[in-house]
Order: C-alpha cells, then sequence, then structure tokens
C-alpha cells in the first residue's frame, strides 16, 4: 500500500494532463469538454441505475478509445477524502473506472497503470462494498503488482472482512494463468486459504488450455477424496463441481457418500441427483 500510494503522489501529474483536452472525442460537437461532474452528479440521483441517461453518458465516455478526461476527473475524485463512498457519487466512480479500465486496459502505459493501482488501492480504504468494487476494477490492470495486492488482501485476516477476502480472491483468479498459487495454498496449514485456492480455480479461464483445464479437475478431485482435507474445503469443493455439472465427478461423489461427516454426505448426494 505505501509503495502504491508513492507511486501515486509522484505520478499524479501524469495522470491529470489530460483534464484540460478539449475534442469532440471527448466532449460535444463544437469541441467544448463534457461536464463530467454534472453527469456524475446527476447518474447518482437517478432511481434506477439501469435506466439513467447520464450514466449511460458516463459509460459512452468511458469507451472513447484514447480517453484520458475521464480518467483525470476520476483520479481527482477518488482523492478527495471528503467524497463519501457509500454516498452520492461515491459509489459510481469505481464502478466508473472499471468500466474505463475494461476498455482501455490494454493500451495503458506503464506510468498511467502504475498510477491507477495506486488510485485503487487508495480506494480499497473504505468499506467492503466499497472495497470490492475497487478490486474488479483493478482486475482490468494486468500487472504483477496488482496481483501481488489482491493477494496480500486474500491474506488480510487482521484488517478485511471474509467477504472481502473472497472478493479479492475472485479477481485474483480471473488474472491467473497457471495452477501454480492453487497448488500451493492447498498445500498451506491454513483452511482458509485451502477454501480460497478453490475460488481460484472457479474464476480462472482454461478455454484456451485444455491440459490446464483437466490438471484443475485432477487436483479438485484429490482434494475432495483426501482424507487430511478438512470439512470446510471438501464443501467448497462439491458446491465447485455441483456447479460445474460433469459426468466425470460422480464417483467422486459417490465416494463421499461413505464420509464421515454428515453435511459432506448431504451435499455429495445432492452431487448424484
Amino acid at each position: 500500500m505505501n509503495k502504491s500510494l508513492f507511486i501515486f503522489l509522484g505520478l499524479i501529474s501524469v495522470l491529470f494532463i489530460g483534464s484540460c483536452m478539449e475534442t469532440k472525442r471527448n466532449g460535444k460537437g463544437n469541441g467544448e469538454p463534457l461536464d463530467i461532474e454534472s453527469l456524475l452528479n446527476a447518474a447518482a440521483r437517478c432511481p434506477n441505475r439501469y435506466q439513467c441517461p447520464p450514466w449511460d453518458s458516463l459509460l459512452t465516455l468511458a469507451e472513447q478509445p484514447g480517453d484520458t478526461v475521464l480518467l483525470s476527473v476520476l483520479g481527482e475524485k477518488m482523492k478527495n477524502l471528503e467524497i463519501n463512498p457509500h454516498r452520492g457519487i461515491g459509489p459510481l466512480i469505481p464502478r466508473l473506472l472499471s468500466a474505463w479500465l475494461q476498455y482501455q486496459g490494454e493500451g495503458l502505459t506503464a506510468v498511467q497503470q502504475n498510477t491507477l493501482e495506486a488510485l485503487m488501492m487508495e480506494a480499497a480504504r473504505s468499506s467492503a462494498n466499497y472495497r470490492q468494487e475497487a478490486y474488479r476494477a483493478l482486475g482490468w490492470i494486468r500487472s504483477e503488482e496488482v496481483m501481488d495486492f489482491l493477494i496480500g488482501e486474500v491474506q488480510n485476516e487482521a484488517n478485511r472482512s471474509p467477504e472481502s477476502r473472497e472478493a479479492a480472491a475472485e479477481v485474483l483468479g480471473s488474472m491467473l494463468k497457471t495452477l501454480e498459487l492453487p497448488r500451493k495454498w492447498l498445500n498451506s496449514s491454513d483452511v482458509w486459504l485451502k477454501e480460497m485456492a478453490v475460488v481460484l480455480i472457479d474464476q480462472m479461464d482454461f478455454s484456451s488450455n485444455q491440459e490446464a483445464l483437466q490438471q484443475a479437475d485432477e487436483l479438485l478431485k484429490g482434494t475432495a477424496l483426501s482424507p487430511a482435507t478438512e470439512k470446510e474445503v471438501i464443501l467448497r469443493v462439491l458446491n465447485l463441481l455441483i456447479l460445474i455439472d460433469e459426468p466425470e465427478f460422480k464417483p467422486v461423489f459417490q465416494k463421499l457418500q461413505a464420509h464421515p461427516d454428515p453435511d459432506v454426505r448431504l451435499l455429495a448426494r445432492k452431487g448424484l441427483e
């Protein structure tokens, strides 16, 4: 966190370079910039976020190739500690930044990436809901620094709720390319980390790597059937296997009918239905 905030303080001027830009791409037809703050305030007042023209206008701006104007405004707002993250425009900021990153993230320079990481880590100072929005936004920045930060959040038992830690694991899993970290956590003595290893596997994208998918399936089956696996971890695995719903997992459900724990047996029966 301290490292990222140091980066933020040193590079924030780079982020704000686009704040004075006035282009037809980012503004109205006559070159006048959109009043982003007014749009944010109007979107915050919308009774229905799914039918909100100001919010739609902000999303359209986020989609514009090479946008820096919206980014600079969001960066300024996220520095403003007077903004309540639970009210008004507060909850909109990480959602909008997440949308911006979805469309712009692949083309970010290294400087912009570091600055955005610092901003989102600063956003994580607040409540669980706001923090989870920050995690999701960070997921669009595919960098080692973000991954290290999310690993730290998952492991931060003292200062993070279980819900926040699991949310961080979900985003982290979507960024993983190999099973190295899930294997490491499954071999840990920490039951929570073992559970989060299952979350990581659940969120990984195996669409272009069938070999890794087979390895993940074998890892899940072996974890569920190991006599050394804790009940909480087995239940995590079983819920995931039920969700995947593949015939190859039926033998796992059948074998766990003999498990000594009634909750495990109950969930295993559900997998056979």
